[in-house]
């Protein structure tokens, strides 16, 4: 595809060429040359166009002040089309990574990716501001120069007929390095071109590679964790067991042992109490209007990995739930409502596991445990979330 296009901009400009294109030809600055010479050939043989020779050249000066102006203005303004060019990157850069997160959020105006861009088009919109007056000066200037020069050539066309026979001639050469330095110009730009859309392909399969790697990782801690778990059921199934077997042993063997049997003894009273219902699931702002007070702040320690009790700011309740024993406590979302997926992985995607995150009210399958340690709660076990 690149080649095919460099070869069709290589025809396009060898048919402007030798076509005769005022893109690739000096015509124009020889015609100049030759008016302005027939303009002193005239003054010589008519002192009346004195006039029109003083107008032409007062406008050719205005027309060199505006584009020094013009020249020195774009000096002046480099730093802020650095800026420019810089905002633009940056919003070009943060525009693909969003799409790669799969983050369709970035084409709103009051996300990052949105106000980067809307300042970069801010930025380049005042850049433009910024040269329209002197770049109207030149236009100006130029086609003031222009029209002198058409009403200068009505005069006398005979004799610019006759310069413009003569300097057909002389005329090929520049044209000829005017199609040169546009082929070079054009070969440089596809050149240019096609290393940008390899290195972006490059990256786009680093990235992607990048992905499946995570992907594949997840998968297999996924799978470990199951296997953990059937693990530790199974041998709990066996404890279970055994348990159950040596307590009919020990009750075998002291029928085996008692000669006479004991008399009954006497019946006591012994209260039972029901164990408490479980409350899970249940919405955050439930379960924190019922179990929140007097509970202290847990805000994580990425040092240790650990929550650390905190009277002023975290993430977490730490909340001692009558089922649990001294040492162990339920890290609770202190945040009732989840705006977008990132409130769910920036602060509890160590502590929970979340089937669909996203903006909702925030409600508890089951709580996070952890445990006293030396460093602070330690996780015991992951908790699970639903977004309603």
């Amino acid at each position: 595809m690149l080649k095919d296009t460099i070869f069709v901009c290589f025809a396009l400009c060898l048919l402007f060429q030798f076509g005769g294109c005022s893109l690739f030809s000096d015509k124009t600055t020889s015609e100049k040359s030759v008016q302005k010479s027939k303009a002193t050939e005239s003054q010589d043989k008519n002192n009346s166009d004195d006039g029109n020779k003083s107008a032409i050249d007062k406008a050719q000066g205005n027309l060199n002040q505006a584009t020094i102006k013009f020249q020195q203005k774009i000096e002046e303004l480099k730093p802020d089309k650095k800026k420019v060019e810089e905002a633009k990157r940056d919003c070009g850069t943060m525009t693909n990574q969003s799409i790669a997160a799969k983050n369709p959020d970035y084409k709103k105006p009051d996300s990052k990716t949105g106000q980067k861009c809307s300042e970069a088009k801010q930025l380049e919109s005042d850049y433009n501001n910024e040269l329209k007056p002197f770049q109207a000066e030149v236009k100006n200037a130029e086609n003031e120069l222009e029209n002198l020069k058409q009403s200068s050539s009505k005069l006398s066309p005979i004799e610019s007929g006759s310069d413009e026979t003569e300097s057909k001639s002389s005329d090929w050469l520049l044209p000829l390095l005017a199609g040169i330095a546009g082929l070079l110009l054009i070969g440089g730009i596809s050149f240019l071109i096609y290393r940008i859309s390899k290195n972006n392909k490059h990256e786009r399969a680093a990235t992607q590679d990048g992905f499946r790697s995570i992907g594949a990782k997840q998968s297999g801690l996924r799978q470990e964790v199951d296997q953990l778990k059937t693990a530790t059921e199974l041998l709990s199934k066996q404890l279970s067991e055994q348990r159950n077997e040596i307590a009919a042993l020990k009750s075998q063997a002291r029928r085996d042992n008692s000669f006479a049997e004991p008399p009954p003894s006497p019946q006591t009273f012994s209260p039972s109490f029901a164990p408490p219902a479980p409350e899970f699931p249940v919405s955050v702002e439930t379960y924190l209007a019922k179990n929140a007070g007097g509970a202290a702040f847990g805000k994580h320690d990425p040092l240790f990995g650990t929550l650390k009790e905190n009277n002023d700011d975290g993430a977490f309740y730490l909340i001692r739930d009558g089922v649990l024993s001294d040492d162990a406590r339920y890290a609770v979302p202190r945040t009732k409502q989840f705006v977008t997926k990132d409130d769910f992985v920036y602060h509890y995607s160590n502590y929970y596991v979340c089937a669909n995150p996203s903006g909702g009210e925030v409600w508890i399958k089951k709580p996070s445990t952890v445990r006293r340690t030396a460093d602070g709660w330690k996780l015991d076990a992951t908790g699970e979330l639903e977004i309603r």
